[in-house]
């Protein structure tokens, strides 16, 4: 039932006619959020960050549940990326945890751990240096990766690269 919860969600909000390229929805209760990256918005505005993004994710492809791709999410699930060529799409569900900040008004969602889960979790992308930085074009979403430690950010009002 979960997972129909979260594809239904996906669809709607796929077929939103918002103009940015990374966009964000919260879910009521501040439970749940979800935010995705795609490669090309209803006004036509175009974007590499999801074709991007899936050639730095160090996974294999599987199905998913959009299609073909590739996806990194915590034993806990409550971080779960998902990214699919196929349809020039990432997407983000963080799901409520001590690791994760929901703020609805602000318009802001991260995921951060320490330690050896962090550890865990940077491998799971190619890492330059030992570590591993993405900041999305429109300067919304960053992913952080280095020894001992693992951010996921998305601010709609924007983000500083701090790397």
């Amino acid at each position: 039932m979960f997972r129909f919860v979260l594809e239904t969600l996906l669809i709607t909000f796929i077929m939103s006619s918002a103009q940015a390229v990374t966009q964000t929805q919260f879910l009521p209760g501040n439970y749940s959020a979800m935010a995705y990256a795609r490669a090309q918005t209803p006004d036509g505005q175009q974007d590499q960050d999801p074709f991007t993004l899936f050639k730095l994710m160090n996974v294999p492809t599987q199905n998913t549940m959009m299609g073909p791709g590739k996806a990194i999410f915590t034993t806990t699930r409550d971080f779960n990326l998902t990214c699919a060529t196929e349809k020039g799409l990432c997407s983000i569900v963080l799901n409520h945890s001590d690791h994760v900040k929901i703020l609805p008004q602000q318009k802001i969602m991260s995921f951060t751990v320490q330690g050896a889960e962090a550890d865990q979790l940077r491998t799971l992308f190619d890492l330059e240096q030992g570590e591993f930085h993405f900041l999305s074009t429109d300067h919304k979403m960053r992913i952080t990766a280095v020894p001992g430690a693992f951010e996921f950010l998305v601010n709609e009002g924007g983000i500083q690269a701090n790397f």
